[in-house]
């Protein structure tokens, strides 16, 4: 991959040219996967720069995801608790092999059930810090290699809408650009935050 752009609004995110949940996950200057759903989304790229797999988590609460939550699973146990779901998640990172080019992006809301053996499988085995803190409707983008200790790039924008009339925090984007390469005329820069406060 030349190019690599990921980007994530949690819900209700007003700013620039996206309005509400949003991810978006860029090769090569085109639009690889924009496909998401609520919860964690993640694509694995070969070294073609072809996406391999696509998967996503509903940490947020039972949907639409890759796997489902029981009626005895809501509280997932409170703040110490296990959900099936981010189980689910931790396993498929677990089974990534080592090397493996993993994007991931947070849409609508990814942390309601988001606990410690969501997070900690993410710290092991990407490196990944700043998903520790994820919260509500926030916005999380990762360009991410397993096994290499820390992220190529890592973005948390905290959701801060009450406050703000919705118009500042969750969205976040992140970009790699090949040494050599150059942007494509369709790829532009996040929009500065003077944009956002429309």
């Amino acid at each position: 991959c030349d190019a690599i752009v990921v980007e994530s609004a949690g819900m209700g995110y007003r700013g620039g040219s996206v309005d509400g949940a949003m991810c978006r996950f860029e090769l090569d200057h085109v639009t690889a996967h924009a496909n998401c759903s609520r919860g964690l989304n993640f694509v694995v790229v070969d070294g073609r720069c072809e996406v391999l797999e696509t998967r996503v988590f509903d940490v947020h609460g039972s949907g639409h995801a890759d796997t489902q939550h029981d009626d005895d699973d809501v509280d997932c146990g409170g703040s110490e608790g296990v959900c099936k779901e981010e189980v689910a998640m931790a396993a498929f990172v677990a089974s990534l092999p080592q090397n493996a080019l993993v994007l991931v992006a947070a849409m609508d809301e990814a942390s309601v059930r988001l606990k410690k053996t969501g997070r900690a499988a993410m710290r092991d085995a990407f490196g990944a810090e700043l998903i520790q803190d994820i919260g509500g409707r926030d916005g999380y983008a990762a360009i991410l290699v397993k096994g290499h200790g820390a992220p190529i790039d890592e973005a948390l924008n905290p959701y801060d809408g009450m406050r703000s009339g919705y118009k500042t925090g969750g969205f976040a984007r992140v970009a790699w650009l090949a040494p050599g390469a150059s942007w494509a005329p369709t790829v532009t820069p996040a929009p500065p935050v003077s944009e956002w406060l429309r």
